[in-house]
């Protein structure tokens, strides 16, 4: 299985979340688990703090402008490298393998991780990875 430099994987994970930031249609993230368990509703008062003030100060904040820089980068990809890139970070779910993300843009996993290979190889020659 490939494995993505740390560093490339920082810079790409900061661009999925400023990706997620900008205006809307954008996917919003989920508000409740996938199991029989996110049907569950607390009782009133179960919770001291406020839920907003939480998220707020939980959230990590996306370097816009390394973001652009990436973004710049993946704009210029030809498109099954842009296809694969963009399944593999923004819109990976975290629930599925590479085979299921290959499987839903009708390739094989060769074939996923061979242009997932070429974007990272695009990426790492266009920036200045900081250590």
């Amino acid at each position: 299985m490939l494995r993505v430099p740390e560093a490339i994987h920082a810079e790409l994970l900061n661009w999925a979340r400023w990706s997620w930031t900008g205006p809307l249609p954008h996917p919003l993230p989920s508000t409740r688990c996938g199991s029989a368990e996110g049907r569950y509703i607390t009782p009133p008062g179960t919770y001291e703090m406020d839920m907003d003030d939480l998220n707020r100060a939980s959230r990590i904040r996306p370097n816009a402008a390394r973001a652009r820089v990436i973004h710049a980068i993946w704009e210029a990809m030809d498109k099954p490298v842009k296809d694969v890139i963009r399944a593999e970070y923004p819109q990976n779910d975290h629930q599925g393998y590479r085979k299921d993300r290959a499987q839903k843009l009708g390739m094989s996993v060769h074939s996923y991780e061979h242009f997932l290979q070429i974007g990272i190889n695009q990426v790492e020659a266009r920036i200045e990875v900081r250590a």
